[in-house]
């Protein structure tokens, strides 16, 4: 017997994209080598500076460094909408982990709440070696934070080097 078809949920590709390193970008080894180390170290990484700064393009490049899979997802306004977050998350990872397909978004569409959709997927990615970055975080609403409280998981501030968490996360 076959496993169930599971639908493709209708995502914008590029979202899911790792974008690619501009010609002019300087080579930044030292970085690299830091963001790898941090990802070995900590389960949450936030690479924080202003805009323009350059977060991207060196998450970007560095990635390509992580000796594992990596799951992207650039997360903008268009996200708040209900469902939505959950959805794109659910399609970055299926990228990378196709198992995960179907698990939230089947969630949503049977009336689960969508914090709990989100603990669902979380719950079925979490023994993954997958490294997943959110782009352009700050743009989302207080739904792209509380996603990130949902992946952390209680009790996790030792996994959040530095100052910064998400806001309403606690610890």
């Amino acid at each position: 017997m076959s496993a169930p078809s599971v639908e493709r949920p209708r995502v914008i590709r590029r979202k899911l994209m790792v974008p690619d390193t501009p010609v002019a970008a300087v080579p930044r080894e030292r970085l690299d080598a830091l963001l790898c180390q941090l990802i070995e170290a900590h389960r949450v990484v936030a690479v924080t500076a202003t805009a323009g700064s350059g977060k991207s393009v060196a998450v970007a490049d560095a990635s390509r460094k992580f000796g594992r899979p990596v799951a992207w997802l650039s997360v903008d306004a268009t996200d708040a909408a209900p469902g939505r977050l959950v959805t794109y998350l659910e399609e970055a990872l299926a990228q990378q982990l196709p198992s995960v397909r179907g698990i939230a978004t089947g969630a949503l569409a049977a009336g689960i709440p969508h914090a709990e959709a989100a603990g669902l997927l979380v719950d079925a990615a979490a023994d993954a070696q997958v490294v997943f970055v959110l782009d352009d975080l700050e743009r989302g609403s207080s739904s792209s934070h509380t996603a990130m409280c949902t992946a952390t998981g209680p009790g996790s501030t030792a996994d959040w080097p530095g100052p910064v968490r998400p806001s309403g996360c606690q610890g």
